[in-house]
């Protein structure tokens, strides 16, 4: 290239030129008028006005040819091959470095020509529309290479990544920039952050590159680091910079760093926000009025005319079509002061409540109806009025997402998806009409605030798309969702599921065959040697195939296998919650043939434990790992293992009936008798009766017994003296229910249950209670001789049950100093009945109590 004069520039030129940068870094507009006729502040100029315009191509049509050339044989000879970065993107940078140290207005050339290489690469995407003109002659030599030059710590990018020349190109420029005038330009620095998370979040794997997040997180974090500590005269930038920093952060699965700044971001920018609750509607035919969240904002409401087109719900949903009807008129608070806002200052703030709906859902169980609620609040909030197209997207997908889990919406969620995925390339899908291209926002609107949003790249919003397909059962358009993406394992698994086992054999025949789609193979046709060929193709490290070998040797009872394969699969993706719980589950067959089988259980309490930790949600893990921390005798962690599964499964039986004799073997009897009290509850569904907890009963009645008579001494204010106040309390209770809702059947554990119950009574009695306590005591007393009544037999019956009838029938009689004359009459008689069937003698005592009771009756 031809050499420029030295430009020597004043003051104001430098001023104005300054005010172009962050104007770029913003997406604001800018008019960049120069009397001095300069070619590089012509060219400045002119690149300017075409980003501005979004004519980000033709800006990149003029990238210097040193930045767009194939590396020489000189270059490659410079490569650093242990470097994180791709040879390509090491050649771009140190070409860079040396045109930005020509001079200043050399540097910033350099990021006018990021902001239009950036702001390209967002547009095809992300936003959207996709270009008109053919761009392949632009980087002709770099395009040679595929998409090999953003590799990054040994990952590649995905090749659905459009145009990613140009990502290449500002992640060099912009490192460049940084380096040369080191921390005298803040915009660079900004921009090499903004293109380093881009250029991860195109990588693929990235649950599993830790390398590449460490690196590119730590690259990131130290640009914005410097961003946000530039003493920004306008208020709206910093808040820019903070809410941007904060979205970096979580997008690489730092959420806890970017809380912060959130948060910081809305106190910079103004944003007043309240969570509080107001009497509404959500549903047609809801009649009466119930506490609903929404969020109180001083955000204004007054809409833009371009948005995405918003799907109306089904007309026979039960849901209201604009949300939740809330009956006091005024939905802002009057509290909240709304000032003068412009419509990208009003669009910011809508972008900061998104971001603390993100923190919402960052911070709570993402399954707990609480935290939908919660994030419903904040969504609406965003949608009140349209300001910006990405801003009322990224709305509206937030609410799909919401949406999706509900039987009443399920289907409008996953139409509005396909309007967001179809507005990428501005065609009508049958449910837009005519007018969305007409009012279509333009690009550089468009693309204004994405990088403060956490919108997906088009080809994640597909995915999003065919997986939402895919759970309302439209399994074959799913499939073809899949097909534009290359997910042509998804394509195979939802053929097979809709029962189109040949379409799903052929689309396996007509693709390569991966270890992913080997895998499905493998699946498809239960074989085994599918597996293997994965695993080995895969030089080990396809936890997929793992898994599958895993699962196929369990299926087949060989569990020494099974747990070896599940290993192999847990060493290449250890956070995989469903593989550690099946490696539990080897672990607790192997334990129960083992002759030793104590490392077995602790290998399964290990693997459930893990599982648990990374899958908070599952109950199954939970039960699991008390079920085995039980089998070692390890009861405390069992008992809080149990009370996490209770937690998710309240109504599962047997996790109670767990839990109760945790608690009795921890000497905790409050807590044994809740447990009593839900089993009780639930025995119609485990079809146990009473009887069954005999055992655990008794000795929580001992217990009981024990704590009363271990603190009958202490004051009441003592800890030891309520704990045991606590328990009597519950355990009266509990017998009292039992008196209420256990049958009377016959049989000598029931007796025995009766029995203890009566025991109970006794040591309760005392003359401020004591006809209720008798009475309690007689009706205990008569089920237990009922019930053994219900087994003696008159010919047979042994002198041993002989003569416990005959006690407990004694007992009972001794229990009508305070009866009724009916009471007692009735007593007599069934007194007599046992006589005779026990062929007792005439001057027998129990023959003698029902003559003294008939006297009494009398």
């Amino acid at each position: 290239e031809e050499e420029e004069e030295i430009l020597i520039l004043n003051a104001a030129e430098l001023e104005r030129l300054n005010l172009v940068e962050w104007a770029l870094v913003t997406g604001r507009r800018i008019d960049i008028i120069n009397d001095n006729k300069h070619a590089q502040l012509l060219r400045i100029q002119r690149w300017v006005n075409w980003i501005q315009s979004g004519n980000y191509i033709l800006v990149l049509r003029e990238t210097p040819n040193a930045l767009r050339r194939a590396p020489s044989f000189v270059e490659k000879q410079d490569f650093d091959k242990s470097a994180e970065e791709s040879p390509i993107l090491q050649m771009i940078t140190a070409r860079a470095k040396k045109y930005a140290a020509t001079s200043k207005i050399a540097a910033l050339e350099l990021i006018v020509l990021i902001a239009a290489a950036l702001r390209a690469y967002e547009q095809v995407n992300y936003t959207g529309p996709p270009l008109k003109e053919n761009i392949t002659d632009i980087f002709t030599d770099l395009s040679t290479t595929s998409n090999s030059f953003l590799e990054f710590a040994g990952e590649i990018a995905s090749p659905l990544c459009v145009l990613s020349e140009a990502l290449l190109l500002a992640r060099a420029a912009s490192m460049a920039v940084c380096c040369q005038l080191e921390d005298n330009c803040t915009t660079a620095q900004w921009w090499s952050a903004r293109a380093a998370c881009y250029h991860w979040r195109a990588l693929i794997a990235t649950k599993s590159c830790g390398a590449a997040r460490a690196k590119l997180w730590q690259q990131c974090h130290d640009w914005m680091d410097q961003v946000c500590a530039f003493s920004f005269k306008d208020q709206d930038i910093a808040a820019m910079a903070c809410l941007e920093r904060g979205l970096i952060a979580h997008h690489f699965d730092q959420e806890s760093r970017g809380k912060s700044h959130f948060f910081k971001a809305a106190q910079l920018a103004h944003l007043e926000i309240e969570l509080t609750a107001s009497l509404g509607k959500r549903t047609k035919f809801q009649r009466k009025s119930l506490p609903q969240l929404k969020l109180e904002t001083n955000l204004s409401t007054v809409e833009s005319q371009a948005k995405p087109q918003v799907i109306p719900l089904d007309k026979d949903s039960v849901l209201l079509e604009d949300g939740i009807h809330f009956d006091d008129a005024q939905h802002n608070n009057p509290d909240h002061q709304t000032p003068a806002q412009t419509p990208d200052q009003i669009a910011l703030r809508q972008a900061i409540v998104l971001a603390l709906c993100l923190d919402v859902k960052n911070s709570n169980p993402e399954k707990e109806g609480l935290t939908a609620q919660e994030m419903r609040a904040y969504v609406d909030a965003a949608c009140a009025s349209a300001q910006n197209w990405m801003v009322f997207s990224t709305a509206i997908l937030i609410k799909c997402r919401l949406e999706a889990s509900s039987a009443y919406s399920a289907d409008r969620a996953a139409l509005q998806l396909e309007v967001l995925v179809s507005q990428h390339s501005t065609m009508c899908t049958k449910e837009q009409d005519a007018r969305l291209n007409k009012d279509d926002a333009p690009v550089q609107e468009r693309i204004k605030f994405l990088s403060v949003l956490d919108y997906p790249a088009i080809w994640e919003a597909k995915s999003e798309l065919a997986y939402a397909m895919m759970n309302l059962g439209a399994l074959v358009s799913a499939a073809e969702q899949f097909a534009q993406i290359s997910q042509w394992d998804d394509v195979v698994e939802c053929y097979a599921a809709a029962g189109r086992r040949s379409e799903a054999l052929k689309v396996l025949e007509s693709q390569d065959k991966n270890p992913n789609l080997l895998c499905v193979l493998a699946e498809i046709q239960d074989e085994s040697q599918y597996f293997e060929t994965a695993w080995q193709d895969s030089r080990y490290r396809c936890a997929r195939a793992a898994r599958g070998l895993g699962r196929f040797h369990a299926r087949a009872k060989n569990w020494q296998l099974a747990a070896e394969w599940f290993a192999k699969a847990l060493a290449v993706a250890p956070h995989a919650p469903a593989t550690w719980f099946d490696t539990g589950i080897a672990h607790m067959r192997l334990a129960l043939v083992k002759e030793d089988p104590e490392h077995s259980w602790r290998e399964a309490a290990r693997c459930f434990s893990r599982a648990a930790s990374q899958e908070p949600d599952d109950a199954d893990s939970w039960a699991n790992l008390a079920a085995v921390l039980i089998q070692v005798r390890d009861l405390k962690p069992a008992a809080s293992a149990l009370d996490a599964a209770i937690r998710l499964r309240p109504d599962d039986w047997r996790l109670w009936e767990n839990a109760t004799r945790v608690h009795v073997a921890l000497k905790r009897p409050a807590r044994a008798i809740q447990a009593l009290n839900r089993l009780l509850d639930l025995r119609t569904r485990s079809k146990r009766s009473v009887d069954s907890y005999l055992e655990q009963f008794e000795i929580v009645c001992r217990q009981v017994e024990q704590l009363e008579a271990e603190t009958v001494d202490l004051p009441p204010s003592e800890a030891a003296k309520f704990n045991a106040t606590t328990a009597a309390s519950a355990l009266d209770a509990y017998i009292l229910r039992l008196k209420r809702e256990a049958p009377a059947s016959p049989g000598t554990s029931f007796a025995r249950l009766w029995a203890l119950c009566a025991i109970r009574v006794s040591l309760k009695m005392n003359n401020s209670n004591q006809v209720k306590n008798e009475a309690l005591l007689r009706d205990f007393k008569a089920k237990q001789l009922r019930a053994l009544l219900g087994t003696f037999n008159d010919d047979s019956a042994s002198s041993k049950d002989t003569a416990q009838l005959c006690r407990v029938a004694l007992e009972f009689s001794r229990v009508h100093d305070h009866a009724t004359p009916s009471d007692r009459s009735s007593a007599a008689l069934l007194l007599r009945s046992i006589a005779d069937r026990a062929k007792l003698p005439a001057d027998h005592d129990l023959r003698v109590q029902a003559s003294c009771l008939e006297k009494v009756s009398l």
